[in-house]
């Protein structure tokens, strides 16, 4: 929700910062895309499905 409100207000002023809307969009498909694994993974551990455990920088998921 962040970043689409962070979009509208780069795409609603006079001189519209398209850079920026662009930046804030990408973050938006790339955490869209996160939750959406997420809630894969979820879906597959509740349905007691075989799930592949795979490894995660926490560094790199903490500065994102």
């Amino acid at each position: 929700m962040m970043n689409a409100n962070t979009c509208l207000r780069a795409l609603a002023s006079d001189q519209p910062n398209l850079e920026r809307a662009r930046e804030t969009v990408r973050r938006t498909i790339r955490d869209a895309n996160r939750a959406s694994e997420v809630i894969t993974r979820l879906r597959a551990l509740f349905a007691k499905k075989e799930t592949a455990a795979e490894p995660v920088d926490l560094t790199e998921a903490h500065a994102k």
